[in-house]
């Protein structure tokens, strides 16, 4: 049976404070990385792909609720809400750094042939960078996953962990496979559909 959430459950306002801006630090980071990886490649692949894997944050609202997420309401900084649930606005440089990001190098491994044993390299730091992410959020009691998951560690549901690394793999697979149809051109556009 799933747990009630906590809706009274104190937010951590230092760790707010540290999520939002050390996360849109490296936000700033990596979108100027793409933007120069842009330039350089002559392709709006990789500055796409950070501004599509950002986007995605948009639809974060379903997945709290499919995953029974909860950011802790009491101060929580707003950018939008859906189903009575603020969304703070480290959800979206959340989004650049634990799937943009990843996808960014990944994709570009994967256009220069890399193989399975590689791609599987590749998985195992998606999931150590999601775990640390989650973990600290969920410790530093900024958020937390309130429902009956089963096999925790430091409070984070591994499967998370797990469906999270599979969604970045199979986007990087996808869009890596989108680049090869459709080229360097507006078809990029398509990347905001697929994440």
């Amino acid at each position: 049976m799933a747990n009630r959430a906590p809706l009274d459950h104190p937010l951590d306002l230092t760790m707010q404070s540290v999520f939002t801006y050390a996360s849109w630090g490296l936000t700033i980071a990596l979108l100027i990385y793409a933007a120069a990886a842009a330039r350089r490649t002559r392709s709006a692949f990789p500055l796409m792909i950070v501004l599509a894997g950002t986007y995605a944050a948009l639809y974060e609202p379903l997945y709290d609720v499919g995953f029974q997420l909860l950011f802790y309401l009491p101060g929580q900084w707003a950018v939008f809400s859906s189903f009575d649930t603020p969304q703070p606005p480290w959800t979206f440089s959340g989004y650049a750094i634990l799937y943009a990001a990843p996808a960014l190098l990944i994709c570009d491994r994967i256009q220069a042939s890399m193989g399975a044993r590689g791609l599987l390299k590749a998985a195992g730091w998606t999931f150590l960078a999601s775990f640390t992410f989650e973990a600290i959020g969920i410790n530093g009691s900024v958020y937390e996953y309130f429902g009956a998951h089963a096999l925790r560690v430091f409070g984070y549901p591994l499967v998370v962990g797990l469906l999270e690394t599979t969604q970045v793999i199979a986007l990087c697979v996808a869009a890596t496979a989108l680049r090869r149809h459709v080229g360097e051109g507006r078809g990029l556009l398509s990347l905001f559909i697929l994440f």
